[in-house]
């Protein structure tokens, strides 16, 4: 999410927006599931955008069963961060993905917290039987002689994940009442940046090495994952995706507030909604 987020900064200039609003308590890596989390420890408002996320499963022959379906990850180790949503965002997409098809996620698996790991070195490494990673990954993946792993669910075209956001980006609620246009320019600028990057990849993706965030061999890497996402953000309902992840959340024991008091408190949906009236079509 920080990565799309500063390449969608880097080609297109924030349309007036202050340099303040990159000095706000912001934290854009935060998925859906975190957001509904972090309501109930900090302020935070957020408007979502649409990412690719993969689930790989390894492939181990000394296992008697494979794995077909999330639902085989019962049982199985999952390295993570930390157990905690707010501070691994991450661990909130396994709980609410396990939450969906029945599994607790507290119970049911096997996950070992270590706030240093490198949850795709484990994964490599065979100590951990599964591994979430964003669309640029993949490609790094694939090349690896170490992965011995598979597709299991792309969230981008894959059943009920599709239908909803994954991420977004969330901004201290104070700060963003205190300074409202800088808010809504900020936000503006970043979805106009988001319709650049779907007409034009290959601009999108030299605005990356040019402004030095990754190094030009990574070039066709990163365009092959602005090709092989959408970026449209007009189509998902915000609101609704919110309200998915809370359930899940909620019902895996992980917050205290009902789904829908989450919502009301994490979320002001008024300005997208007004963009899509204004943007009704990228162009």
């Amino acid at each position: 999410m920080l990565f799309l987020l500063l390449v969608l900064a880097s080609f297109l200039p924030l349309q007036g927006a202050p340099r303040e609003i990159f000095k706000a308590p912001v934290d854009d890596t935060y998925n859906l599931r975190a957001t509904v989390a972090y309501v109930e420890k900090g302020p935070g408002l957020g408007f979502t955008t649409r990412l690719r996320l993969l689930l790989v499963d390894r492939a181990n022959a000394n296992r008697y069963w494979e794995i077909a379906s999330i639902s085989d990850l019962r049982g199985r180790t999952i390295t993570v961060n930390s157990t905690d949503p707010v501070v691994d965002p991450w661990y909130g997409v396994w709980a609410a993905m396990f939450a969906y098809v029945g599994i607790d996620p507290r119970k049911d698996v096997r996950f070992v917290a270590d706030p240093d790991a490198n949850v795709v070195t484990s994964f490599l490494d065979g100590t951990s039987d599964a591994v979430l990673v964003l669309s640029n990954q993949v490609p790094m993946l694939r090349a690896s002689p170490k992965n011995r792993g598979k597709l299991l669910i792309d969230m981008h075209v894959d059943g009920t994940w599709s239908k909803y956001y994954c991420c977004q980006l969330i901004v201290n609620r104070d700060w963003a009442r205190q300074n409202p246009n800088a808010t809504k320019r900020v936000t503006r600028a970043l979805l106009r940046a988001n319709d650049r990057v779907a007409r034009d990849p290959a601009a999108a993706a030299l605005a990356g090495v040019k402004k030095g965030m990754y190094a030009p061999e990574m070039y066709d890497i990163f365009l092959a994952t602005f090709r092989s996402c959408t970026f449209e953000w007009r189509e998902i309902d915000a609101e609704a995706s919110l309200l998915f992840n809370a359930v899940q959340l909620s019902e895996s024991k992980l917050v205290k507030g009902t789904p829908k008091q989450l919502v009301a408190q994490a979320s002001n949906t008024g300005y997208l909604a007004e963009l899509k009236r204004q943007y009704p079509r990228a162009g």
